[in-house]
């Protein structure tokens, strides 16, 4: 839980932020042809057991991106935080469609 002087609002635009500089940083990558598939990843162990969680590719950019859609939108009630979202949502549509571009390209060769 957050402390009464943190506003929500500025929590969700910096996650919202963040996931776009994410994105834009694994674009630039493979644009450049130097990156490897983006790659989200995460592991978890105990003495019960242990769970892992790995997204690559394609669909790594478009979880970021539904991420950043439900933090610029709002989620249950909350208020969105852009007036209008089309901008986002073409530019964020564009970025994982040069992502599927790209990926299709390099499974053909």
């Amino acid at each position: 839980m957050l402390p009464e002087s943190v506003p929500v609002e500025g929590v969700r635009l910096a996650g919202a932020v963040i996931g776009v500089l994410l994105i834009l940083y694994w674009t630039y990558e493979r644009l450049r042809g130097e990156g490897h598939d983006p790659v989200l990843r995460m592991s978890s162990s105990s003495d019960t057991g242990s769970a892992s969680f790995l997204v690559s590719g394609v669909a790594a950019v478009l979880l970021v991106a539904a991420i950043v859609v439900l933090l610029l939108l709002g989620v249950g009630g909350a208020a969105p935080l852009v007036s209008n979202p089309v901008p986002i949502l073409v530019f964020l549509g564009l970025v994982a469609l040069a992502h599927w571009i790209i990926e299709k390209e390099e499974r053909e060769a």
